[in-house]
């Protein structure tokens, strides 16, 4: 067995040249195999001094064919490896992306041929490439390799990151076509990813619109496959497919027509009509390999939810019955099988044999189910909005209350501050504006209002708030409880003006009659 090992004497492309050329010059004799040989050889090294990499990259596979009949599976990958590190050296990224498409189309030219290792090699040349549309071609090409070469398993787990390769390939609606087309193909072979495979088939019809008729026809055998698929699947009840131009396109297809109006019967009518279809087009059933009672399974859930969104929330067992053309003991067997397949969330009233419906699924999502999705969307708003504004009143009206449970306030005379009363608020006053309120009374009920307009500074002060208020200097003593009537007997240690002059009538303060050292004397 010939094995290619690089030396220092020559360059590993040499080398690779060298090798294929001799494999592929094998039978024809050394006279006449060692001057093909070393032409080849020549022309490359040529290719290479001139920077003509494009022209190398023909050169080798020229020989490749006869390289993947011969060689054995490591040779193989060791030259390809070489021969895709190759498309390192332009700087043009026309350049690169014309080498990636020239070994690329070699490689998947026979996908029965080592498939697996064919698409090892391509996903060499996709981790090499910078440029991210030469990386979307090779990809693409790897997926038409998996189908055909039945190697899919191999390419499966690169699916699953299609979100994030989208994002960087940044491709266009054709480009989209194929690829999500390809991808469907791909899943349909794999039993366990039917969901998926419907999916990008989906996706791959929404890139059609209505303004783009003139492509839609090659869409029609597609979009009959995605009806089938939905029609077929015995756990989708909703999607969007009535909604798309290339499925509307089938509508007054001779071909498709009947179809088209299947899918009607399953997103928006009930049983009685499915069976109505069913007698007329039996052979079309059978022709896209539909189950006569696969389909009665399905359009009975399917009722049961049209059912739960056109009736009351209490549906009775008897209508159910009618319209699932069932007996009167398997009318709650199918309810389970709603709930189940999460299609209803219901109570099952056996004593009044009512199902209580309380969500159902909707089949279609269209214009009218928006519609009444923003309106209860607003209704939900208003309600919280309505909440957020009595809890933040309440927390308002809760820390006023907390912030006036006690402060002070000073009265000023002139330039001394002979009074300081304190001041807990009471059942009377409750917050700092009834407070100046009392204060600003007409002198009517007290001597308070009589001292007000010859204080120099009134200052009240809590937690939250801090007010002033000027007037005349005169000497005055103010005191005020919770009602705004005169304090209790007053406190020495606190309000001891008349107490430093040692006259207890001379200047009175409001305490009046109530004055400590009048009493005690």
């Amino acid at each position: 067995m010939t094995t290619v090992v690089p030396t220092s004497e020559e360059d590993p492309v040499l080398s690779v040249v060298r090798f294929t050329a001799e494999m592929s010059w094998a039978d024809a004799g050394a006279e006449t195999a060692e001057p093909e040989v070393n032409r080849l050889c020549v022309e490359a090294q040529k290719c290479m001094i001139e920077g003509r990499w494009l022209d190398l990259v023909s050169l080798m596979l020229a020989s490749a064919d006869i390289i993947f009949s011969k060689a054995s599976e490591k040779d193989l990958e060791c030259v390809f490896t070489i021969m895709c590190n190759l498309v390192k050296k332009p700087e043009s990224l026309d350049q690169v992306h014309e080498m990636a498409e020239l070994i690329s189309a070699k490689i998947i030219q026979q996908p029965n041929d080592k498939p697996a290792l064919r698409l090892k090699i391509l996903f060499n040349l996709y981790n090499l490439l910078e440029n991210p549309y030469s990386r979307f071609c090779v990809y693409l090409k790897s997926l038409n390799l998996a189908t055909a070469g039945k190697v899919t398993e191999h390419i499966l787990p690169s699916i699953k990151k299609m979100d994030n390769f989208l994002k960087e390939w940044n491709l266009g609606v054709k480009d989209q076509r194929e690829l999500f087309l390809a991808i469907s193909n791909i899943l349909k072979e794999n039993k366990g990813s039917t969901k998926d495979s419907f999916m990008f088939l989906t996706k791959y019809l929404e890139t059609f619109s209505s303004e783009d008729a003139s492509n839609m026809n090659e869409a029609k055998e597609e979009a009959a496959r995605a009806i089938v698929d939905f029609v077929r699947s015995p756990d989708m009840f909703k999607c969007d497919l009535l909604d798309m131009p290339a499925i509307a396109q089938l509508e007054r297809d001779a071909q498709y027509g009947p179809v088209y109006q299947l899918l009607k019967i399953f997103l928006t009518q009930r049983l009685d009509a499915y069976l109505d279809f069913e007698a007329a087009n039996s052979a079309l059933l059978k022709t896209y390999g539909l189950v006569h009672d696969d389909c009665i399974s399905k359009m009975r859930l399917m009722s049961l939810v049209d059912l739960g969104l056109n009736e009351s929330s209490q549906i009775p067992y008897s209508v159910i019955k009618q319209a699932l053309q069932i007996d009167d003991i398997e009318v709650e067997s199918w309810v389970v099988k709603a709930i189940t397949a999460k299609l209803l969330d219901c109570k099952i009233d056996q004593m009044n044999q009512v199902v209580i419906v309380s969500r159902c699924t909707e089949r279609v999502f269209g214009v009218h189910q928006w519609q009444e999705l923003r309106t209860k969307l607003v209704t939900w708003r208003g309600n919280i909005a309505g909440v957020i504004s009595t809890v933040q009143a309440n927390k308002i009206t809760e820390d006023s209350t907390q912030a006036m449970q006690g402060f002070g306030v000073s009265l000023k005379f002139g330039s001394s501050l002979s009074s300081n009363i304190i001041y807990s608020r009471g059942p009377g006053i409750s917050n700092v504006q009834e407070v100046i309120g009392a204060l600003e009374c007409n002198g009517t009920n007290s001597s308070i209002g009589a001292c007000l307009p010859d204080v120099d500074e009134f200052l009240m002060e809590s937690e939250t708030s801090t007010m002033i208020l000027a007037g005349n200097a005169r000497k005055q003593h103010l005191s005020l409880d919770a009602t705004g009537s005169e304090g209790e007997i007053c406190n020495e240690n606190i309000y001891g003006n008349c107490i430093d002059n040692k006259n207890v009538k001379a200047d009175r303060c409001n305490y009046g009659s109530r004055c400590k050292r009048e009493i005690s004397s």
